[in-house]
This record gives structure tokens, sequence and C-alpha cells, in this order.
């Protein structure tokens, strides 16, 4: 059985490295917890801590704790309470720790489901969430699919990564009049000397409905080339 997970666990750590090799991202960290049953623990919290530490990151990119599943279910809620407790604790002294301590400017929490109108279950109803940030990915849709086909062993490849990426990222650039997008929910209120407009909005204010229409119509195009 323990060579079968750690069989397991490298190719699916050879997968993602693959998957962030699209995107030039060649700084790939594994921490190797079992995400069977992943609860929040001084452990994790620390380790996390220390990567944050190391890395010293601008922006940290998570789940979103309150309405994924509120950790029932899915590990993906528990890994959006560690991060932030995480992030606080690098901004302390740890003195286990070699680096210095770090404060991260921002935390982006991923798309909840019900975000998207999409009600997985009870607790993921309780909770309203209102995603307050969009990155248009439009350009890249081809490349997270090829991304996602690296992911074999967890079964996102092939018409699986082709028909959660239409649905789930067409949703969301459809907010944004966008082909594709992914939306975020950030963790710490923004500020500025100015009130400030993101240049998009600027330049689409008053374009043409037809225009509009035709940028997020758009779908990813048939040539994009799939294992079967």
């Amino acid at each position: 059985m323990e060579q079968i997970i750690k069989e397991r666990t490298l190719e699916k750590n050879a997968e993602v490295i693959e998957a962030c090799k699209l995107f030039g991202v060649s700084d790939v960290r594994f921490l190797n917890y079992d995400d069977g049953i992943l609860l929040v623990t001084e452990d994790k919290v620390r380790d996390v801590a220390k990567v944050i530490r190391e890395v010293k990151p601008d922006i940290i990119i998570t789940h979103y704790p309150l309405t994924d599943l509120f950790g029932c279910e899915s590990s993906h809620g528990n890994v959006g309470k560690i991060v932030p407790h995480a992030s606080g604790y690098a901004g302390t002294v740890d003195f286990d720790d070699k680096n210095t301590s770090h404060r991260t400017a921002q935390i982006f929490f991923m798309t909840p489901t019900d975000a998207t109108g999409m009600k997985m279950n009870v607790l993921g109803g309780l909770a309203p969430s209102y995603c307050d940030f969009y990155v248009r990915i439009t350009d890249v849709i081809e490349e997270k699919v090829k991304a996602l086909d690296k992911m074999r062993s967890q079964q996102y490849g092939g018409n699986y990564a082709r028909k959660t990426t239409e649905t789930w990222n067409g949703v969301q650039g459809t907010v944004i009049t966008e082909a594709y997008a992914e939306g975020f929910i950030r963790f710490y209120p923004e500020y500025d000397d100015y009130l400030s407009v993101g240049k998009y909005r600027l330049e689409r204010q008053n374009e043409e409905d037809i225009k509009t229409r035709k940028r997020f119509s758009q779908m990813i195009t048939p040539d994009i080339k799939l294992p079967d």
C-alpha cells in the first residue's frame, strides 16, 4: 500500500510540474500531506508559513474557506483556512525558521462554486460570496486546457478539460464581457491615493454591443490536440 501511495504521489507531482512548465513556472514545491482527510493543524500552518518566509511573495492564491464546502467532503475549504493562518504567522518571528518574517500584501481566494450559481450541497449555499476581481484569460485559454490535460491521473484531461474550461471560465468571462475569465475574492481591502478604474473597463465603457457580443462569444478553438 505504501508503495502504491508513493507511486501515485510521484505521478501527480510530475503532472503538476509539467502543467506549470506551460506557463513558465519552474519553482514548484510540495508539502506532500495526505489530502484524504486534510485538517487545519499547527504543523501545516507552520510548514506553509516557512514557505512564505522563504519565497516572500507579494500575493498568495488559495481556495475560498467560507463556501468551498466549509472543508467538508473536500480539502479545499481547509486549505483556504490554513493559508491565511500561515500568512499571518509568517509575518511574525519563528525562532525555528532561519528566514526573516514576511507579510504578504494580498491573498486572492479562487472562485468558490456558489459564486457561479452552483450549490454543491446545503453548506455551499449558506454563505453568499461575490468575486470582486477578475483576470481575463481569453488569450491563454488553450494553454489552460493543455495544462489540465497534463493532470490525467486525476481525470482532468481530455474532454473534461475542455468542457469544464468552456463552461466554468466561460460563465465568469460573461460577467466582464470577456470570452474567458477567472474570478477572485480579495482578502484585504485595497487602497490608493485616488479612486481607480481598470483599463479594460475604461476602454469598453462605450463600445458597441455587437463588438462586446463578438468578444465574449469566442469559444475554445477545435485544433487543440488532446489525447483520446
